[in-house]
């Protein structure tokens, strides 16, 4: 299947991790570890990006932060785009994934697996995979069945990371009956003076 190729980048550092920040929440996302799946939910300007970024840097974790719109509902631009991420913090590896061809497609699950598996075994550990803007994507999408199968076969030390503006999908919140999903929302951000560290701007 054909993916759209955009200009715009998919593929992005995190951003700056300035401001003030709770550090009983950095210390939340230590004590969730063991699970394979975070999704950070909110409104607008409440600090979820800013929140994963000085996670990022404060633990010094080599990660993907990919940029989720409407486009990656179609799979072929999903994986391709993905894979375009693995290749730029594993310059000079041998990568062999697999296509996302019309008969591939057929099942969407098994694909996924078989992706998935080759996609991690390039991965250092620990690693962060961020998804934002993850509202983006319809209730309906496939994506959330992809991500369901990638959080199942994540290996120890990877952990994926959500940020949304949205409630937990459906689909990605029956993996709390596993034990595998961890929900942080706006309430979790709320700070008082004796938990709250000033962060610099990161130097250019």
């Amino acid at each position: 299947m054909a993916a759209k190729i955009f200009t715009k980048p998919k593929i992005s550092h995190p951003p700056s991790a300035s401001g003030y920040y709770c550090t009983e929440v950095l210390d939340l996302l230590d004590e969730l570890h063991s699970k394979p799946l975070i999704v950070i939910s909110g409104s607008p300007g409440i600090g979820k990006s800013t929140l994963v970024a000085t996670y990022i840097e404060s633990r010094h974790l080599p990660s993907i932060w990919y940029q989720v719109d409407k486009d990656d509902a179609d799979l072929a631009t999903f994986f391709y785009h993905l894979e375009r991420a693995l290749c730029e913090v594993m310059p000079g590896e041998n990568l062999k994934m697999p296509d996302l061809t019309p008969k591939a497609s057929e099942n969407i699950t098994e694909f996924s697996k078989r992706y998935f598996e080759q996609f991690y075994k390039h991965l250092e550990v620990p690693f962060l995979i961020v998804l934002d803007d993850y509202q983006e994507i319809a209730q309906d999408a496939m994506l959330h069945n992809v991500i369901k199968v990638a959080c199942a076969g994540l290996p120890k030390g990877v952990r994926i990371v959500i940020i949304t503006r949205a409630e937990c999908p459906p689909l990605l919140a029956q993996l709390r009956f596993n034990n595998m999903v961890a929900i942080i929302e706006s309430y979790d951000f709320q700070m008082s003076p004796s938990n709250v560290i000033a962060l610099s701007p990161c130097p250019s």
